[in-house]
């Protein structure tokens, strides 16, 4: 029945508004937009005529408020729904309620019903009308419950159960059932577990399906408090060009009888790295900073086995560029110290060359496990004290003024809410990354985006004329928690650590930069991330500082001539090599 009207210019948009808000203002649109769901006090979703909706969001935008259209072609709870009220009455008209043997609280009419009122006209109701969960919600509350289950394949409502309860000045566990690519079994055991701490009596006599629960042998040694994993290092590694596992990081090599030592090698070009055409400082294509993050992350997974390894430091030496016509060969060095301590090393050489560059360089911790993961409200992250709203259209006007030349493949900043301490950052992946498979953990794209929010704080700086130079220093402390679904929508958080340090034409700045999904769970968190600006022009007045080029002299011993008194011992051949090394060897005095 829904599909007779997808498509005929409905639309759905979740913003920041509550109720009486958003109804105020759809008001002046004659009826062709309803408030379709309440979901929390902070989000509402307005659905209705397509064109009365963008307007809608425009005027939001202005008011700097959160809002963003669904990606959806049929306007549920709206007016576009009046022609399938009749139809879905008579189809329901058969429907025989029974009464309810647990309570049941309706989110059409915000109260508690019994099962015998759910008749066809609720069910046509429920269609039409608006979705009231942060009524109901509210009202389990007041009823005092305090535990929250939501079952579905992945949580999408925990967020709003959650700012429901903080509007309320209480605390509640809103507890997911399932999680999307995560192993049923294991997320549903660990999420019963989150409910028995959160003190609710598990029956487990049930649980076990056994009179006896079964006794579980306790070592006979202090419990160390730490994972035991084995990891699976029996697959073959494909080291053909070609077919290699990560893009990025290129083929392993083996090393023979150099046991804590790996490398890598790989080609890097434009036509295997086509998506790399549209990241460009001062417009020449260049590899991002944050590839090493992707790059080391699947280089450890394959040298000590699948785990939380954490980029403890990463020093940039120089940018790698690429041209349509070059290939670059590349070698990853992976030393290891210790247990859990190594360190690498990140080479380039360029066709014809035969010295190899040291492009980067930084220390690795190996770590098999991790403990809870952290997570924040999107009501943080999405709302309160960040004040100054920046496009999408604002923002990549911002980076291409400091130099930095964004294609559609790496224009992912939806919008940026900036104020003095920090930004936030809405990341949309790019439809071709979102859609099909990639072997990435996260898309060198996507990952490049998140880390585009530290510039929106130069946008007092983009009216400078002269040209820009744009560039990464050194990162700290990052750390990987779990792989988003490609086509999720991502949230950034970067917090400005100090005031900049700004020199005759260098601006720096310090960063700690975090990256959640859309229901709060961190997917990565970095402590420190310095970006510096160069006024190219300003670097080139007659005061410019001395200490940016300075010639440095350095001591250099002579090689001393041998004069050991001695005798050579050469074993004749065949082929008179041995007769003409004599030769050499008289004529020089010996």
């Amino acid at each position: 029945m829904m599909h007779t009207v997808s498509g005929s210019g409905g639309a759905m948009a979740v913003t920041e508004l509550k109720v009486a808000e958003a109804e105020a203002i759809i008001e002046k649109y004659d009826g062709k937009l309803s408030v379709a769901v309440s979901n929390s006090p902070k989000s509402t979703v307005i659905a209705g005529d397509e064109t009365a909706l963008i307007k809608v969001l425009e005027e939001i935008e202005g008011m700097e408020r959160f809002c963003r259209q669904v990606k959806v072609d049929v306007a549920s709870h709206s007016p576009q729904m009046d022609p399938l009220m009749g139809p879905l009455a008579k189809d329901v008209a058969l429907v025989s309620p029974e009464r309810s043997r647990i309570p049941f609280y309706s989110s059409v009419f915000d109260h508690k019903m019994e099962g015998e009122a759910l008749d066809a006209s609720y069910r046509v109701n429920n269609l039409r009308g608006m979705v009231r969960f942060t009524d109901v919600i509210s009202q389990l509350i007041d009823d005092g419950f305090t535990a929250f289950i939501e079952m579905s394949p992945h949580p999408v409502l925990s967020n709003a159960i959650n700012e429901c309860a903080d509007a309320k000045e209480t605390k509640l566990a809103a507890i997911a059932s399932l999680l999307r690519d995560k192993p049923e079994r294991e997320t549903l055991y660990n999420n019963l577990g989150m409910l028995y701490e959160q003190g609710f009596s598990i029956n487990w006599r049930y649980f076990y399906r056994a009179d006896q629960i079964p006794m579980c042998h306790i070592p006979g040694y202090p419990m160390q408090h730490d994972t035991y994993e084995l990891w699976d290092h029996s697959a073959a590694k494909d080291q053909s060009f070609g077919k290699v596992k990560n893009p990025v990081l290129g083929w392993r090599i083996e090393l023979a009888g150099i046991d804590d030592t790996f490398l890598w090698e790989n080609k890097l070009s434009l036509e295997n790295l086509s998506y790399m055409k549209d990241h460009r400082v001062n417009q020449t294509a260049v590899i991002p900073g944050v590839n090493y993050l992707e790059m080391i992350h699947a280089a450890l997974n394959e040298a000590f086995g699948k785990g939380y390894h954490e980029l403890k430091a990463l020093q940039f030496k120089q940018p790698v560029y690429l041209d349509d016509q070059s290939t670059i060969d590349s070698q990853l060095k992976i030393t290891r110290k210790s247990t859990h301590e190594a360190s690498f090393k990140y080479f380039t050489k360029s066709a014809g060359e035969i010295t190899w560059q040291i492009c980067s360089e930084g220390d690795l911790e190996i770590c098999g496990s991790r403990g809870t993961t952290p997570t924040d409200h999107l009501y943080n992250l999405r709302s309160g004290r960040n004040d100054h709203l920046i496009t999408k259209k604002e923002f990549y006007k911002i980076t291409e003024a400091i130099g930095l030349s964004y294609g559609p493949m790496f224009q992912g900043i939806d919008w940026v809410k900036l104020n003095e301490s920090q930004a936030i950052a809405h990341v949309v992946p790019n439809s071709i990354v979102a859609e099909n498979e990639h072997p990435y953990f996260i898309h060198p794209a996507v990952l490049d985006t998140c880390f585009q929010a530290i510039f929106a704080t130069f946008h007092k700086e983009q009216a400078s004329q002269g040209a820009i130079t744009t560039f990464l220093t050194h990162t700290k402390d990052f750390k990987w928690y779990y792989r988003p679904d490609p086509a999720d929508d991502l949230i950034v958080k970067a917090v400005f650590k100090t005031d900049d340090e700004q020199t005759a034409g260098v601006t720096r700045k310090k960063i700690e930069l975090s990256m959640y999904d859309e229901n709060g769970n961190i997917v990565a968190e970095l402590q420190e991330l310095e970006a510096v600006i160069i006024d190219n022009e300003a670097l080139g007045s007659e005061d410019t500082p001395d200490w940016l080029f300075d010639l440095e002299w350095q001591k250099y011993e002579l090689p001393k001539e041998d004069d050991t008194v001695g005798t050579w011992l050469i074993f004749r051949d065949h082929l008179g090599v041995s007769k003409s090394l004599t030769r050499q060897f008289e004529q020089s005095g010996h």
